[in-house]
């Protein structure tokens, strides 16, 4: 899995945003490694290996660099020799949530060529009287319903739980400050009788995994997660699991 602790709230919430639209393609399958986020078609090819770093997202994507569409040259050659390079031979940054919209398309761009690469290879298959096997689709993973206005299913991730949260905070009296580039995520304001107090926010899935991440309490004040399952907590808990349901009434 990648290491969401040495990315900034900003690149993930922008990462997350960039899935959301991602999906909109057809089927698409996503999965982690280490140090990378990977997106296949359902046919099993992969189109684009993301790299979320501290400031930014780098991707490569599986798309002739002489056939892309690219007139803001976002784009550039992947340095990368062999078989990586030959793989995924274009590459380019993002660096905020206002770069989606063209990277988007940057990504749909690769996305049609793996799918059309392979439906042309399944043509062939036939012709030369050979059987195309079956392609075997591996559904994406998605949380319990909870149908709260934009989020029909709940988040599986700590990104997930950012971008609730994002839409939320408003009504809960929370406003963002800052999002300091390392421990905690997210410097914020909430509403008190005497004023708007600072509070030090770090998000989780589950409360517990602030404990697996070896953060240090004394330098946070709340946690917002999911899932709130850490018995004997010293912080505040914002569980959103419960947050939603008192906001439905």
């Amino acid at each position: 899995m990648v290491d969401w602790d040495r990315v900034s709230p900003i690149i993930r919430d922008t990462l997350t945003l960039l899935q959301k639209e991602t999906v909109g393609f057809g089927d698409v399958i996503m999965s982690e490694t280490k140090y990378w986020v990977m997106w296949k078609s359902s046919a099993g090819r992969a189109f684009a290996a993301l790299h979320p770093t501290k400031n930014n997202i780098r991707v490569f994507i599986s798309c002739d660099s002489t056939k892309i569409e690219d007139p803001l040259k976002f784009t550039k050659a992947s340095a990368s020799t062999g078989g990586w390079g030959k793989k995924y031979p274009v590459v380019f940054n993002i660096r905020s949530p206002n770069d989606i919209a063209y990277a988007t398309s940057l990504l749909k761009q690769a996305y049609k060529s793996v799918v059309e690469e392979r439906r042309d290879a399944g043509r062939k298959e036939v012709m030369e009287g050979e059987t195309v096997k079956p392609v075997t689709k591996i559904k994406d993973l998605v949380g319990e319903p909870v149908y709260f206005r934009e989020f029909v299913y709940a988040p599986l991730n700590e990104a997930g739980v950012i971008l609730l949260f994002s839409k939320i905070m408003g009504e809960l009296g929370i406003y963002y400050e800052a999002s300091p580039s390392s421990f905690p995520d997210m410097i914020a304001r909430r509403k008190i009788k005497e004023g708007l107090e600072r509070i030090r926010v770090e998000f989780e899935y589950k409360s517990s995994h602030f404990l697996q991440h070896k953060h240090d309490f004394k330098n946070c004040d709340v946690i917002v997660c999911w899932e709130h399952d850490w018995k004997d907590c010293p912080l505040q808990v914002i569980e959103l699991k419960e947050v939603i349901k008192r906001l439905r009434t």
